[in-house]
C-alpha cells in the first residue's frame, strides 16, 4: 500500500508541475507579448517549443506513475482476491487510456476526449501566440523582414 501511496504522490506532484509549467510559460510569453520589443518578441517562439518540451516531460512521469500504480493495484487485488482498487480503471475512463498510443496528451484513436480537446487546445494557443510574435516581429526587421 505504501508504494501505491508514493505511486498516487508523484502522479500528483507531477500533475501539479504540468499545470504551474503551463501557466509560467503562458505568463512569460504574454510579457513578452506585452513589452513588444525585437527581442522579447523573438523569445516568445523559443519559450513556446520550451513550455511544450516540458509540459511532454511532466506528462511522461505523469503516466509513469499511471502505468506502476495500475501495476501495484492489480497485485493488491490479486492478493485481496478482490478487485476493490479500481482507480487506474477510472483514470482510463476520466483521462485516456494509459496503453493507447498518444502524441502528448492526444489520443488519436479518441480525439473527442477532453485530454485530447486540452492538448489541442494548448497547442492551438501556442502556435497562435507563436504566429502573433512573428507576424509583429517581422516589421521591426526591416530591410530583413520583407
Amino acid at each position: 500500500m505504501e508504494q501505491l501511496r508514493r505511486m498516487r504522490e508523484m502522479q500528483y506532484a507531477y500533475h501539479k508541475k504540468f499545470f504551474h509549467g503551463l501557466y509560467f510559460f503562458l505568463v512569460l510569453v504574454i510579457g513578452c507579448l506585452l513589452w513588444d520589443s525585437p527581442v522579447s518578441l523573438a523569445l516568445v517562439p523559443l519559450l513556446v517549443i520550451t513550455a511544450g518540451t516540458q509540459s511532454c516531460f511532466y506528462l511522461h512521469f505523469v503516466d509513469f506513475a499511471r502505468l506502476h500504480a495500475r501495476f501495484v493495484e492489480g497485485r493488491l487485488n490479486k492478493a485481496l482476491d478482490k478487485s476493490s482498487l479500481v482507480g487506474s480503471e477510472i483514470e482510463d475512463l476520466y483521462f485516456y487510456p494509459i496503453d493507447a498510443p498518444k502524441i502528448g496528451g492526444f489520443v488519436p484513436s479518441t480525439p473527442l476526449r477532453f485530454f485530447s480537446f486540452f492538448t489541442l487546445h494548448w497547442v492551438t494557443l501556442w502556435l497562435g501566440l507563436a504566429a502573433f510574435a512573428l507576424w509583429r516581429l517581422f516589421p521591426m526587421m526591416g530591410e530583413c523582414g520583407k
